[in-house]
C-alpha cells in the first residue's frame, strides 16, 4: 500500500495478499448496500484467529465499524458501501 490509508488501498492490499503471497483466496461481494470480503485459506482455526485480528487491526486505523464472521477455513468482513464512496 502506498499513499493514503483509505478502505480502497486496504482492499487493494488483501487482494495482493491474497493472489501473491498465497496466505488466502481473496473474494468480494456487493449487496444492499454492504461489501462482503471473504478470506478463505487452509491455515485451520488459528489461522482465521490470525486474519481476522491482522485485517481488523488495519480496519481500525481507518475507524471503519465492520462486521466480522470468523469460521475454521475463512473470515468474512462486511462493510458499508458508503465508506468506499467516502474515500
Amino acid at each position: 500500500m502506498r499513499g493514503k490509508l483509505t478502505l480502497d488501498t486496504v482492499i487493494e492490499y488483501l487482494t495482493i495478499m491474497g493472489k501473491y503471497a498465497n496466505m488466502f483466496d481473496y473474494s468480494e461481494a456487493s449487496q444492499g448496500g454492504r461489501t462482503t470480503l471473504t478470506l478463505a485459506h487452509d491455515l485451520g482455526e488459528k489461522g482465521s484467529l490470525f486474519l481476522e485480528n491482522y485485517v481488523e487491526g488495519m480496519f481500525e486505523q481507518l475507524g471503519e465499524e465492520i462486521k466480522v464472521h470468523r469460521y475454521p477455513d475463512s473470515i468474512t468482513f462486511e462493510v458499508s458501501e458508503a465508506s468506499r464512496l467516502s474515500d
